[in-house]
């Protein structure tokens, strides 16, 4: 590897910058720096405070709806294609790695034209838009899921199964062995970076269809949107429920390892999580168009990692209710669930994207 620098180029959330953030972490260990593009600010004081620089190419989601929203993201596709191959030629890095996310998409495309070896990492089992794009350009796709290949047929052949890259500091906190408390039952509720109407309309009803004694059990930690942090307070408050509801949690990977109970979402980065703390968990997914996560909720059913609940078939009904109070009073089946999670959990995703990108 002649140069000792590459470019990450990443979408604007989480599940996008933290794989890139972690495998960015393997490379410098290895005496490789790394650059992030990124296409808005969210997450950037993160990525410096790692001790990487970041630069900004701005992009347009090019899934706008009508045409003039169309003409405009494929102009702006093409003014950062060129803004980026101009960044690529200064910094002369010995590959470009895409993450996920449309921002992603004209960086990954400009090392491509500047004949640089290109990478991209998918982390859902359903691959997004950008990543069925630039798989048929890049040199390898590597993927969190050995299920993922199936839709991307223009990608076989290239496609390389590392698991998800996950951050240094994630495993060496999981790794450790963390000791609950019997007492109170602790669940934690979250729905993803920016919390979930549905879950903080959903949950508190649920919980409090529970017996007396249950309720008295419980301990809830849930993150929820800021416009419902003070309807939340008030349904635990009002039916005797201990409960902390806010709209970011910033320690969230040790309110994952002391709680009994998580309900959640099933983005990748929030199920490997779950999994390398080894949590019994239920996922109902976001019912979004491409159904991303309710594949990815089927795939750690099989598994035996965790239980999967369709939004559509909670709404009007008690299985949600059901369900809680049958893990809250079955401890052999949150074993078995925590077991599962465990067996799932994948640890060396983000050294294996390294190996890719080192060649």
């Amino acid at each position: 590897m002649k140069s000792k620098k590459v470019i990450f180029a990443v979408g604007a959330s989480g599940g996008h910058i933290f794989p890139a953030l972690a495998t960015a972490q393997v490379l410098k260990s290895r005496g490789v720096d790394s650059v992030f593009i990124l296409g808005g600010e969210k997450f950037s004081e993160k990525i410096t405070q790692e001790g990487f620089s970041v630069y900004m190419v701005k992009a347009l989601p090019w899934n706008g709806k009508g045409k003039l929203a169309k003409l405009q993201a494929l102009f702006a596709l093409g003014f950062a294609v060129i803004k980026s191959m101009l960044f690529i030629l200064k910094v002369r890095p010995a590959a470009v790695c895409g993450t996920g996310g449309y921002a992603s998409v004209a960086p990954v495309l400009a090392g491509k034209l500047l004949f640089i070896k290109t990478y991209i990492h998918e982390q859902n089992v359903v691959p997004g838009m950008a990543t069925r794009l630039l798989s048929r350009f890049v040199r390898t796709v590597c993927t969190t899921f050995d299920q993922t290949e199936k839709y991307l047929p223009k990608a076989r052949g290239k496609i390389l199964v590392t698991g998800s890259p996950v951050r240094r500091d994630v495993l060496a906190f999981f790794e450790k062995e963390h000791v609950r408390a019997n007492d109170p039952v602790t669940v934690l509720v979250t729905g993803g970076s920016l919390g979930a109407h549905f879950l903080s309309e959903s949950v508190p009803a649920a919980l409090m269809g529970l017996s007396e004694s249950l309720k008295k059990k419980l301990y809830v930690s849930h993150q929820a949107r800021p416009e419902d942090v003070s309807a939340v307070v008030a349904a635990y408050k009002s039916h005797g429920i201990s409960a902390e509801v806010l709209p970011f949690f910033d320690d969230m990977k040790e309110r994952i390892s002391g709680a009994h109970l998580v309900i959640a979402r099933p983005g990748t980065s929030t199920v490997l999580e779950i999994s390398l703390a080894g949590r019994a968990a239920i996922y109902i997914p976001h019912e979004v168009a491409d159904g991303h996560q309710v594949i990815n909720g089927e795939v750690v059913v099989d598994a035996g990692a965790g239980i999967l609940l369709r939004q559509n078939d909670l709404e009007g009904t008690d299985l949600l209710q059901k369900t809680i109070q049958n893990l809250i009073e079955n401890a052999d089946e949150r074993q078995r669930l925590e077991q599962g999670a465990k067996a799932f959990s994948q640890a060396l995703g983000a050294e294996r994207f390294a190996d890719c990108i080192l060649g």
